[in-house]
């Protein structure tokens, strides 16, 4: 397999997405032979291990594999299962006397883990994100501090409060306190439009308040367009899982993001994942991406050194939010190899 960027975005558009996705593989065994290497690379890099060996296996694909990359990707399932038994231990009650004392949204790879995949596993998280009323952030941060938690050794630019412990199970907590969904500048909801629609879930053991499954499709995809230019690419796979539990139409769930202000981005990300737009939306992405190609030339972005076909659907969506600006400001970092293409 070629390392082009546009070969590398080929393979992840056309054989890992699909694949792993909740849909069915749309995969031939063929076809994962000639790939199969590339494939586990890239799940690798993704931290999606665990979930290629579930869809292989439900699939009745892992026989493609030899026997020692099979139990490679056993053994990373079983991995992640127990580190998420064990995170589970520890965050369940700390989640749930929390959700006691102040107003919590859990958001991102938590929320998703628990929500839209079929195992909580076959997400890996990193850290937990919580979305909090502003005025409630100060005290969050203090709740927090007298069970222990501190402030890392360098606090995340664009973040809000980031808190971690390390508890005697081996286990380190690392939390990040948000007052907006999204930052970087870009639109984003109010807490009353979060909070409203949102869904009651299990999360590690605590039942707490987590995005309704269309917001959660929504915000998956104005995090992956503006998190690709640090290759943060999994969440196209949250997309598609999240896709996959609404029940709403396409055009409704694009009315809910035009309401949030990113429409272009939910546009984006439903072309990255397969679905069909409109005739006359699919013109205005093409006419936007045409104006792009003129300015940007080759261009890599991201850890995955993505080409053309991602970076130009993506950035040119953009424009359909308005973000003209950005948009174009990416077309020229991309000539230039700035080392991220989309701005900020």
């Amino acid at each position: 397999m070629s390392d082009r960027p546009d070969a590398t975005c080929s393979l992840l558009l056309d054989v890992f997405l699909p694949l792993v996705g909740p849909h069915g593989p749309a995969v031939t065994p063929s076809q994962l032979c000639a790939v199969g290497r590339p494939v586990l690379s890239m799940a690798e890099r993704l931290g999606l291990s665990a979930l290629l060996y579930h869809r292989l296996v439900q699939h009745d694909l892992i026989d493609v594999y030899e026997a020692s990359v099979q139990e490679y990707l056993r053994a990373a399932h079983a991995r992640e299962a127990a580190r998420c038994s064990a995170i589970r231990q520890v965050l369940g009650p700390l989640l749930g006397w929390l959700s006691e004392n102040v107003q919590l949204i859990v958001l991102k790879g938590a929320a998703f883990a628990h929500t839209v995949y079929p195992e909580p596993h076959l997400r890996p998280i990193s850290d937990v994100d919580l979305l909090l009323p502003r005025d409630d952030v100060r005290r969050t941060e203090e709740l927090l501090t007298e069970r222990g938690f501190r402030p890392p050794e360098r606090q995340p630019r664009d973040h809000g409060p980031c808190l971690q412990r390390q508890y005697v199970e081996g286990v380190c907590v690392y939390l990040e306190l948000h007052d907006t969904m999204v930052r970087g500048g870009y639109p984003t909801p109010s807490w009353e439009q979060v909070s409203e629609p949102s869904q009651l879930a299990d999360v590690f053991g605590a039942r707490v308040h987590v995005p309704d499954n269309r917001l959660g499709a929504a915000h998956a995809a104005a995090r992956l367009v503006i998190g690709l230019p640090m290759g943060e690419l999994r969440y196209l796979v949250d997309f598609v899982h999240a896709l996959a539990r609404c029940e709403s139409p396409l055009d409704e769930l694009r009315s809910l993001a035009r309401g949030l202000g990113w429409e272009g981005m939910f546009c984006a990300a439903a072309a990255l994942s397969g679905e069909e737009l409109s005739p006359a939306l699919s013109r205005r992405v093409r006419w936007a991406c045409s104006r792009l190609k003129r300015v940007a030339g080759q261009a890599s972005v991201g850890s995955l050194a993505l080409g053309h076909r991602l970076q130009s659907k993506v950035a040119g969506a953009l424009i359909l939010d308005h973000w003209s600006d950005i948009a174009m400001r990416a077309a020229h970092g991309a000539r230039v190899r700035l080392a991220h293409p989309l701005g900020r």
